[in-house]
């Protein structure tokens, strides 16, 4: 039962990853974001569940550099819809704050790459009520804040958000229930692309399947 239990944990941990990997395909689709995002932060809560508080030296299925890109990716064109609305309402000022690029946050060390996120973050959700039109919502944002406290927490640093605790404590058959109902309506959202991209759709696929050793 543990283990079945540690490989359908992989792979709610691979469809993720394989999701943010390719977010500027489905990006544009807030109910992606929804419920990949509930997936995201149910992952730490069933990692305790399995091996206990301690997550922060269990292997994350993504290398802590590859978590600060996708950070970095995320913010790349979160700003560029952010950028696009300021210029829109003629707010300069907003703008130029919006004008980041992927290496802008990349080349950052530690300390700056996250004052420079949480900043940003801070901006988004000061405007995401008025940018729905621009397919701005509340479920993307909170995906990066989950991002970051994955990078903080495995650099043994303090998280900023601690997405995770907001997840009330259950049994991990409820976990792993809520998560899989959250996967099953993806999957039918997700359909869209076997048509207009079958080789995403294909990947897709694969991730959401439960590999045997």
């Amino acid at each position: 039962m543990e283990t079945l239990f540690a490989r359908e944990l992989e792979m709610f941990e691979q469809t993720n990853a394989y999701l943010d990997d390719h977010i500027a395909i489905w990006i544009a689709i807030p109910i992606v974001s929804n419920y990949k995002n509930r997936i995201h932060q149910l992952i730490p809560t069933l990692k305790e569940s399995l091996i206990g508080k301690d997550t922060s030296k269990v292997h994350m299925g993504q290398a802590i550099l590859h978590l600060k890109k996708q950070i970095a990716d995320k913010m790349d064109i979160l700003d560029d819809t952010l950028e696009a609305y300021a210029d829109d309402i003629g707010n300069e000022k907003l703008r130029q704050q919006a004008a980041n690029y992927y290496s802008d946050y990349f080349r950052l060390p530690y300390d700056d790459f996250v004052d420079k996120v949480t900043k940003m973050i801070d901006l988004l959700e000061i405007h995401v009520n008025n940018m729905g039109d621009y397919g701005l919502v509340q479920d993307q944002i909170d995906d990066v804040k989950l991002n970051l406290d994955e990078y903080q927490l495995s650099l043994g640093k303090s998280q900023t958000y601690d997405m995770a605790s907001k997840i009330a404590r259950q049994d991990k058959d409820k976990l792993i229930g809520e998560a899989e109902e959250y996967a099953d309506k993806l999957d039918k959202v997700m359909k869209r692309f076997k048509r207009s991209n079958f080789t995403f759709y294909n990947g897709y696929l694969a991730a959401r399947t439960i590999v045997e050793y």
